[in-house]
């Protein structure tokens, strides 16, 4: 592996150091979405959790009185129970998975978070832009930052190829003469040139033990091992991207099932709700009902919001400065 800091002399430092810098910043970023949108969804499931257990008590109730009047088996309260206890034990699990994902956000936005504070949820457009890879990997500070590495390389590279070559200097001089034993003056004044001469220096140490030849070679290895650290860059960054397309395009196969899984549900509580009237319905059938319904707008949610990261993902993949200048005050940070 290459260095975290080569040597940069032959290029502008100050460059490498921006584009390095954009590259930890976007990790950042793409870390700081997944947790926030696993904070959404967890959010998400804890509030309907709550509801669906409010739903869930109303029904034991329910059921216990009716049971008290033998219109229901102690089976049925016992699943009723059962049903309250198990959604509880959850409800206790989802919120020690929101504190710590709380805490996760708490290290990178050094904010304090609790159970009660307001989260609002990532815009969720319904389409992502088409990709064009070449093009993302190219506006990629990753790529950027390898291509600057590759720079400084070569430019050690050809250095250390010109080091095999002798010192060659060409040179030309007269002699001056003249003195003068009154005065350094009248020395200078009277100089004049008795002869001229010119030649060619070169210099090559008969024996430095092959240390610039190797010098060479070595530069010329951290070449190839660069290439390879190129091509796996992008390799990496068209994975990306390929992996948050396909994972979109299922996704949204699914959250088409949950919306139409809930309008249908939304119709079925409006018909239930005028047969309740009519006395058609009873209360603990209403009941039922929108416990269901309320399970599928959850996974509708959280689909939703999974989708919405998706969408956050892909934009920062294929436009990074467009990105930036959206969510970080058009380039407000400065370095």
């Amino acid at each position: 592996m290459l260095p975290d800091d080569p040597d940069l002399s032959a290029i502008d430092n100050r460059i490498f150091d921006v584009f390095k810098f954009r590259k930890e910043q976007k990790k950042i970023i793409r870390e700081v979405t997944d947790i926030y949108g696993a904070v959404v969804e967890s959010k998400i499931k804890y509030d309907y959790s709550g509801r669906i257990l409010t739903d869930l008590k109303q029904i034991l109730k329910i059921k216990k009185e009716a049971f008290g009047v033998g219109q229901y088996a102690f089976e049925d309260v016992l699943k009723a129970e059962a049903d309250v206890t198990e959604l509880e034990r959850e409800i206790v699990k989802i919120k020690k998975e929101l504190i710590d994902q709380y805490h996760r956000l708490s290290a990178y936005t050094g904010g304090s978070y609790d159970e009660n504070v307001i989260i609002d949820h990532l815009l969720f457009t319904g389409e992502i832009a088409p990709v064009d890879e070449k093009e993302a990997l190219a506006a990629s500070p990753e790529y950027k930052m390898r291509l600057k590495e590759m720079e400084a390389i070569r430019s050690k590279t050809i250095a250390a190829r010109n080091n095999l070559l002798p010192d060659i200097s060409v040179y030309g001089r007269y002699d001056l003469f003249n003195s003068s034993p009154d005065s350094i003056r009248d020395s200078l004044n009277d100089t004049r040139p008795s002869s001229y001469s010119a030649g060619v220096l070169i210099s090559l140490p008969l024996f430095d033990g092959g240390a610039r030849y190797w010098e060479w070679r070595k530069n010329i290895y951290e070449i190839q091992k660069q290439e390879e650290n190129i091509r796996a860059t992008m390799e990496e960054s068209n994975k990306n991207i390929r992996t948050i397309r396909d994972g979109y395009n299922n996704l949204a196969r699914t959250y088409q099932h949950y919306k139409k899984l809930n309008d249908q549900y939304s119709k079925m509580i409006s018909i239930s709700k005028k047969a309740q009237a009519l006395g058609e319905r009873s209360r603990l059938d209403m009941l039922e009902l929108e416990k269901d319904m309320l399970a599928v707008e959850r996974d509708m949610k959280i689909t939703e919001q999974t989708l919405a990261v998706y969408e956050k993902q892909m934009a920062l993949e294929l436009d990074y400065n467009k990105f930036l200048r959206e969510y970080d005050g058009n380039w407000t940070c400065s370095y």
